[in-house]
Order: C-alpha cells, then sequence, then structure tokens
C-alpha cells in the first residue's frame, strides 16, 4: 500500500548514521543518495524511507506516498481529495526531478500531512490513449471520455469556427447531442507520429453518419488538443467516370 516516508532531520548526517545503523538488522540498506536525501529500503520491495537534507529545528509532518497502477488513480485521489475537504499541494502531472515516469498528486490533510499518490508506470502511447478515446467513445458514456483528456483540453472545428474548452464541456456536448440510438465507431485508419496522431471513423447510431478526420495531441497520456474535419459526401464527376470505378 505504501510506496514512500519522507521524513526531515535537523542533523542530516547524524540522522542518516542512525539509521543506517539501526535499520541493518532488519535488512534496510542504503538505496541512492543525492541531492535531496537518501532512499533507504529492503532489496527487492519498493516501500522505502527518505530522509531529506533540508534542516529543521522540529520535525515536520508526515509525507504519505500511496502507489497505484493508473495515472487515472491518481487524477481521480486529488479530486476526491479536494471534494473531501482537502488543501491542493500540487496538481496530477510529472515530476522529472525524481524520474521520467513519476506521476503524481499531493494534498495536505486535516491533519496538516502532505498525502501523495503517485504512479510510476510509464505513459501510454499516443497511439494506445487516442484508441482508448475512441473506445471509451463507442461506449456511449460520454462522461468517462474525461479520463484521457487532459485539464486544458480544447477540441475544434475549423469548418464551422467553433471552439470547447475543458473535458467537461466536451462531454456534456456529446451526452446532449441528438440521436435515435447508440453511436457506433470503427476506426478506418491511424497514423501515429511524436505526440501527433491522426484518425479517420465511421460512425453512426443507425440514421446519422459520418465519417471525421480526427487530429490529436497527446502529451504525458493525455489529449491536449482535438481538431476535426467532416467532409461532405458529393456525387462523382462525369469527366472522370471512364477512370473511376465505385467504392462499396
Amino acid at each position: 500500500m505504501f510506496d514512500h516516508v519522507v521524513i526531515s532531520a535537523s542533523d542530516y548526517e547524524r540522522s542518516k548514521a542512525f539509521f543506517l545503523q539501526a535499520l541493518q538488522p532488519l535488512g534496510v540498506a542504503l538505496l541512492s543518495e543525492g541531492p535531496l536525501g537518501i532512499e533507504l529500503c529492503r532489496p527487492g520491495e519498493t516501500a522505502s524511507l527518505c530522509i531529506r537534507r533540508e534542516p529543521l529545528a522540529a520535525p515536520s509532518h508526515l509525507h504519505l506516498a500511496f502507489t497505484v497502477s493508473r495515472r487515472e488513480q491518481v487524477d481521480a485521489f486529488h479530486r476526491a481529495a479536494l471534494a473531501a475537504g482537502g488543501q491542493d499541494h500540487g496538481a496530477p502531472g510529472l515530476r522529472p526531478q525524481y524520474h521520467a515516469d513519476y506521476y503524481a498528486a499531493f494534498v495536505i490533510g486535516p491533519d496538516g500531512h502532505n498525502i501523495e499518490a503517485v504512479c510510476h508506470a510509464t505513459a501510454p502511447s499516443p497511439e494506445d490513449v487516442v484508441r482508448e478515446f475512441w473506445r471509451l467513445m463507442a461506449s456511449n458514456d460520454f462522461e468517462t471520455v474525461a479520463s484521457v483528456l487532459a485539464p486544458e483540453f480544447v477540441m475544434e472545428w475549423p469548418q464551422s469556427k467553433e471552439r470547447i474548452r475543458g473535458p467537461e464541456r466536451f462531454c456534456r456536448m456529446n451526452a446532449e447531442y441528438p440521436t435515435t440510438s447508440r453511436w457506433r465507431f470503427r476506426i478506418n485508419r491511424l497514423v501515429a507520429s511524436g505526440d501527433s496522431v491522426v484518425t479517420q471513423v465511421s460512425l453512426t447510431d443507425g440514421t446519422q453518419s459520418g465519417e471525421p478526420t480526427s487530429f490529436f495531441t497527446v502529451r504525458e497520456g493525455k489529449i491536449v488538443q482535438l481538431v476535426e474535419y467532416w467532409p461532405e459526401p458529393f456525387a462523382p464527376a462525369e469527366n472522370r467516370r471512364h477512370l473511376v470505378e465505385t467504392m462499396e
């Protein structure tokens, strides 16, 4: 359940020597030491004790970190903790000063302790994020789509010169869109390069249908921008009839 516990010391070197000696019989050893301090851990385990170099005249409040397997859980923890009355101490996001995939959020609890949720897993690829977006859209439970959208998410339709800001408005727009039945989605083409993903999708509710081309920008495992074009069907041209065949 615990990932690590962080404490500060009024005398770093003295505390370091004490804990190394006192915990040695328990199989706890030095895992790493750097600018922030030392990390102690049992070999083969992940839970650790961290001692900071920063001197304090009095003991600090506890910093309790809980490990989770998915970044979405970090996001959900942050929302729930704030709703319960906690004080924001760091929004969900990467903390590369610890390591490249350290994704965490921090909240100060009622007694002043720093409560953290952290995910060490590598972020899903932009292609995986977009495929998950369309899977969630196909569920027709549009509120769930917010799980793959960044808080600063923006969607644009250049043809109508419209823009939607934020996951909540995007999900609400889809939920309120008039329909005769469940929407069905099929990815026909997907091209990914770096942070950019382009899809061409067929969708229908049995009465309405379309084949939008969507340009996604994905950062840190979340969609930050979606620009979408909706082509209109057109009749075949007479001047090339002798050169073409009809597509099904």
